[in-house]
């Protein structure tokens, strides 16, 4: 039988050719499904003639997570969703007829899987940023309103001063806002940097009043985008100084595969360590919220993890691992 060229000869998708029977077979292989699957199917590609459909589809990865895609019965491709091939790549499967059985259409939609991954992502994330917004800026609007109000009243200047410091809360809460915004957005800038001089850094520009920075000499350097990574920091050393008080002693310790941050505060309870790196959670009076969850997003975009756990001293530790889990 002669094969149409649209597929067999043009086609930069994997087609198989099959024909109906108990069990389907593959009568034919387009060159573009030898170029895409060679490596993994365990027949040949020149020998998968008379070999069943359904353990074609199983060798490359594409059957469902119950069986097959193909429904041997009625020799009937089953509906389903994008699905990850066993070369680790996202495709879809379509189906045409022909006399004595038809053709699956392989086709490669990694790109647009993962296009749709980042925009979920994104959609997600300015869920999360409406609802942080719409929360934490209500509390310190409503005060600075009543008081001000009170104040045109009465004259007393310590309800002028709530208003101002009403609206210092609000400032912080925007600017913590923006911050998350960007601090997910993909790593293009970066650079061979000294993590010890960027911790220095950090260090220097915070309010540290009392409390004691203690730097590891072994810390290296990691290819980063400086500045995101001070902010990792600079949040920490602030989360620190906000639960530990104005006497912790924060420590930055090397690790084989990336760092840790330590200090010895009270710690973060084992119930909520999971959870303290979501925008809006917060234990300490005076934050935003926002501080743990611009570390994790700053820490995700260069493809790092970072986890909490307990510190030596029993306060809390975030430990960060280069290249992701």
């Amino acid at each position: 039988m002669s094969e149409p060229e649209f597929l067999f000869g043009v086609s930069p998708d994997p087609v198989i050719r099959y024909r109906c029977g108990d069990p389907a077979t593959v009568a034919a292989v387009n060159p573009a499904f030898g170029q895409q699957f060679d490596d993994v199917i365990e027949t040949p590609v020149d020998e998968v003639v008379d070999t069943p459909v359904e353990a074609v589809l199983r060798t490359i990865g594409l059957e469902t997570d119950s069986g097959t895609d193909w429904d041997g019965e009625s020799d009937r491709l089953v509906p389903q969703r994008e699905r990850t091939a066993a070369n680790g790549r996202t495709y879809t499967l379509r189906q045409t007829d022909a006399d004595d059985g038809g053709y699956l259409i392989v086709t490669d939609v990694s790109v647009y899987a993962t296009r749709h991954r980042e925009l979920q992502a994104e959609n997600d994330r300015l869920d999360q940023f409406a609802r942080t917004v719409s929360h934490d800026l209500r509390n310190p609007l409503e005060v600075a309103r009543s008081r001000l109000e009170i104040g045109r009243e009465t004259g007393d200047d310590v309800h002028f001063d709530k208003v101002e410091a009403a609206h210092e809360r609000i400032t912080e809460l925007i600017e913590d806002v923006l911050t998350l915004a960007r601090s997910g957005n993909a790593i293009s800038d970066t650079d061979e940097a000294d993590l010890g001089r960027l911790a220095t850094d950090a260090w220097e520009s915070i309010d540290n009043s009392a409390a004691t920075l203690d730097l590891d000499d072994e810390l290296g350097t990691a290819t980063v985008d400086p500045e995101r990574v001070r902010t990792v920091f600079e949040n920490l050393f602030r989360n620190a100084i906000t639960h530990g008080g104005s006497t912790v002693t924060v420590s930055v310790e090397d690790r084989s595969d990336g760092f840790v941050v330590a200090d010895t505060g009270p710690g973060i309870p084992p119930d909520t360590r999971d959870s303290v790196f979501d925008a809006g959670v917060s234990t300490g009076e005076g934050s935003t919220g926002l501080g743990l969850a611009i570390v994790s997003e700053i820490a995700t975009a260069h493809g790092w993890t970072v986890s909490a756990t307990e510190s030596d001293a029993g306060g809390a530790q975030f430990e960060f691992r280069f290249g992701s889990a």
